[in-house]
């Protein structure tokens, strides 16, 4: 399954879509609020959602998550 980003809470705080140079947070927890995962990055959001993507791919094979397990979408932090 395609990991989602949600970022309803950035665009609510700053106004637009995330895009360019910054610091990136990412996190997720599944539906009882256990295994959370965050991931910081700094560089172009482009970059940051793939490094993302990779370290919560890495994180669920780390954890025996499968990949429709309710642990599957990405929150944008502002």
């Amino acid at each position: 399954m395609k990991t989602r980003f949600d970022v309803n809470e950035y665009e609510w705080v700053h106004g637009a879509k995330p895009r360019g140079f910054g610091l990136w947070l990412f996190s997720s927890e599944d539906d009882w609020h256990r295994l959370p995962f965050t991931f910081e990055h700094t560089g172009l959001y482009s970059e940051a959602k793939k490094a993302a993507v990779a370290e919560f791919n890495r994180y669920r094979l780390r954890w025996n998550l499968r990949s429709d397990n309710s642990l599957n979408s990405l929150k944008v932090h502002a």
